[in-house]
């Protein structure tokens, strides 16, 4: 019978330097671009839901390929707003009642439909009288989306005006508006702003 005799000890021992010799060679020589050391960056995948504004989102993971945002309704109050036009004419005629002299109002009262209606109220100085120039017609979408319909009656112009703009917290609304009167075609802008 032959028997061998086989020195456990050193066969273990010749594994473990083994897997420590691997393992060594592995942290020295890693596989990487990177040759300076330093950690690589992992490439971050854009989703909606990272908490970061990117792709093309309106704001943080919403919009553009995300959901829509959500937006905070605001409600136009009915009151009286003082009404202030800056317009220039094709003819280049410019119509403007600023903030420092501007008497002109808006009386806005909703109407059966849920638009607010009013009549555009001019005034050309604090103690002239005020004449009624026409009607005017608001509505407000859920975005905070307003348009505006102006027709103007008064027997020496006719005209009609229409607007978009946005509604603001805080009753104001600034339009851009395009229309044609007996002055010419204009373009400019009126702005709202409720009368406290």
């Amino acid at each position: 019978m032959i028997s061998l005799k086989c020195n456990s000890f050193n066969w273990v021992t010749s594994i473990l330097k083994l897997l420590l010799a691997i393992l060594s060679c592995t942290i020295l020589f890693s596989c990487s671009d990177n040759d300076d050391g330093a950690p690589e960056e992992k490439e971050v995948v854009a989703t909606c839901s990272d908490g970061i504004m990117n792709q093309d989102e309106v704001e943080i993971d919403c919009g553009g390929v995300c959901e829509k945002c959500e937006v905070e309704s605001f409600v136009l109050s009915v009151g009286t707003y003082q009404l202030i036009w800056n317009s220039t004419t094709d003819t280049n005629k410019t119509f403007s009642n600023d903030t420092d002299n501007s008497f002109s109002e808006l009386v806005l009262e909703v109407a059966d439909n849920g638009e607010l209606n009013g009549s555009f109220l001019w005034k050309q100085s604090e103690n002239s009288p005020k004449f009624d120039i026409g009607p005017i017609t608001i509505t407000i979408t859920a975005d905070n989306k307003a348009s505006l319909k102006f027709i103007e009656t008064p027997p020496t112009c006719r005209g009609e005006f229409n607007g978009q703009g946005e509604l603001k917290k805080d009753n104001q609304i600034l339009f851009d508006i395009t229309g044609t009167d007996c002055d010419g075609n204009h373009r400019g802008t009126i702005e709202l702003i409720l009368k406290k």
